[in-house]
């Protein structure tokens, strides 16, 4: 890639689905920016790199106080505070399929925006990559598409703008397929995510459809609930705890990996987890969306 190609690149519009959680969103733009810049320096031939090369539109949305808005009534109306129920993915807690309207309201809302004829999605939440996968199916359905123009009143969402959605390259990329699709580069065979629950289905089916050929090692009752206490006081930003489980983890996974004679990599799933102890699925999210952007024609 050289600059002059960068000059001639169409604009690539992003739209990054937030909130899940908020610190982990600009973390992922901040690591989306960082690879984005290394790309273009790396093709400039020793010459200035200015923002202006950029070719990717950036949308944000960070939403989780609408989204949510049916559970925080919940707690607000029975003055409790909230708990780790009014999480996707933890037991007992909001339904994914609770949270689809609104992410499919948002992607409508941001194609809305500009006429930009080469779209990304990305939502930064492993364990909502089939949330994402959900939205991507349920855009070629006429039907529901008039249901959630009535839902939420989307006027602009005519016959005319349908037809011309039908044509435009609209890419969804969930965090588990990019990770997997990325890390396929490596030989170890062996992969263990820790993140929410069913956390480990989500990997099993991205593993499959990429037809990577990777083993995936299922956490134990014990190693799960440990997962789940550590993501908890993370969320709390509870440092002491979060030491003390990130010790424990670090002994239970040494085990594992010794009776795979180190063949393993540890992911941490989960975007509210950032021990050390495992690959970060936000960088390798963020790194591989940057990429994946710069090689569209």
């Amino acid at each position: 890639m050289t600059s002059k190609n960068n000059f001639k690149a169409n604009p690539v519009q992003l739209l990054v689905i937030g909130d899940f959680g908020r610190k982990a969103t600009f973390d992922f733009c901040n690591h989306f920016v960082e690879n984005e810049r290394k790309i273009i320096e790396d093709s400039l031939d020793g010459n200035d790199f200015y923002d202006e090369y950029r070719r990717s539109l950036v949308t944000v949305y960070s939403w989780l106080a609408e989204i949510k808005k049916e559970q925080i009534n919940k707690y607000r109306k029975a003055s409790i505070p909230l708990d780790e129920k009014v999480l996707i993915g933890f037991p007992g807690g909001m339904p994914m399929a609770d949270a689809i309207d609104w992410f499919s309201y948002l992607v409508l809302k941001f194609l809305d925006n500009l006429d930009i004829q080469t779209n990304v999605i990305a939502l930064p939440c492993n364990t909502l990559s089939p949330a994402l996968l959900e939205v991507k199916n349920k855009m070629g359905n006429s039907g529901y598409l008039n249901r959630l123009k009535l839902k939420f009143n989307m006027e602009f969402m005519d016959d005319q703008w349908l037809a011309k959605l039908k044509n435009r390259n609209i890419e969804f990329i969930p965090v588990a397929e990019a990770v997997i699709r990325y890390l396929n580069k490596e030989e170890s065979a062996n992969i263990l995510a820790l993140g929410t629950g069913g956390i480990s289905k989500v990997y099993k089916e991205a593993i499959q459809k990429s037809n990577a050929g990777f083993n995936l090692i299922e956490p134990d009752k014990d190693l799960q609930n440990l997962v789940f206490k550590t993501i908890t006081a993370s969320i709390k930003n509870s440092a002491y705890e979060v030491t003390e489980y990130t010790d424990i983890l670090t002994k239970k996974i040494s085990q594992i990996r010794s009776q795979l004679n180190d063949s393993l990599i540890v992911l941490e799933a989960c975007t509210d987890l950032n021990l050390g102890i495992g690959e970060s699925t936000l960088s390798i999210y963020a790194r591989y969306l940057a990429e994946y952007v710069y090689k569209i024609e």
